[in-house]
């Protein structure tokens, strides 16, 4: 909460500061949208067809694979004893025991569900965002965008994928009433941390071919549609996530369906992250 306030103050602080610059170079506030120059989206990139078909059929795997395990324990049920293991310790072994009803049973395959949709959301939306690359060089750019979009899908995926490996299985493992190999835990614990880096990596990189002009204007940079800088709320524009304006990465745009589907799945995990420790 403290972090919030601070946030909230220094953005307003730089966005006085700027209306002041702005002001001392007699530069008009109020611009009409209409006479902005609009950078010219790379269409070849975010509406590529066949590209966001083959993710979203990757991604659709990992969806089944999850629903597969809850539909495993759901049959599995009635054949559960009445105390069911609920927690495995960092070596893979049951260390926390509760009684059979749904809540304790079906846990862990939400979180896992929820989990897998909120990546998939994540790794499909970063691709068919819109991506803006500097004209210079424009071929050469191509070819690394598409490139670095590519590797920040299958990053998406392979993570999904790894953390999956200990998600979808543990509700197996509880109807099995079997200790989790410690191969398992290891994999699930250390893999992610080198896919992430190698997700940072392709968003730095993506970053770095982006338009160099200071005076180009896109839908996503207009200050009136960012809410303390750092949230961005825009009804008017299509896409689901958009580019960060500073840093690497994307936001996303609370204002559409699917970011506000996002935002409840969010705090569902955390909910439910967090209610572990009282159930």
């Amino acid at each position: 909460m403290a972090l919030y306030f601070i946030i909230k103050k220094s953005y307003k602080l730089a966005k006085y500061a700027k209306e002041k610059y702005l002001s001392e170079l007699n530069i008009e506030q109020s611009i009409n949208k209409s006479n902005k120059k609009y950078i010219k989206e790379d269409k070849f990139i975010t509406k590529s067809k066949k590209k966001l078909e083959k993710f979203i059929i990757l991604y659709s795997i990992c969806i089944c694979l999850s629903l597969l395990s809850f539909l495993y324990v759901i049959i599995s049920y009635n054949k559960l004893p009445d105390i069911i293991i609920t927690h495995w310790g960092p070596g893979g072994r049951a260390d926390g025991f509760s009684s059979k009803n749904i809540i304790n049973v079906f846990y862990i395959n939400f979180i896992d569900i929820t989990m897998v949709i909120l990546f998939t959301l994540i790794g499909i939306g970063s691709i068919s965002s819109a991506v803006y690359i500097d004209y210079e060089n424009i071929e050469l750019n191509r070819k690394k965008a598409i490139r670095y979009i590519n590797g920040i899908g299958y990053s998406f995926f392979i993570l999904t994928l790894t953390i999956q490996s200990l998600t979808t299985t543990i509700p197996i493992f509880m109807v099995k009433q079997k200790n989790i190999p410690i191969q398992l835990v290891f994999v699930e614990c250390i893999l992610p941390i080198f896919i992430a880096i190698v997700i940072i990596y392709f968003y730095i990189m993506l970053g770095s071919i982006k338009p160099k002009s200071k005076g180009v204007y896109t839908i996503a940079s207009d200050d009136e549609n960012w809410i303390y800088g750092f949230i961005y709320y825009n009804k008017e524009d299509p896409n689901f996530m958009v580019e960060k304006r500073l840093g690497a990465g994307w936001n996303v745009n609370m204002a559409h369906p699917l970011g506000k589907f996002f935002t409840i799945l969010t705090i569902l995990i955390l909910i439910g992250s967090f209610s572990v420790c009282f159930i």
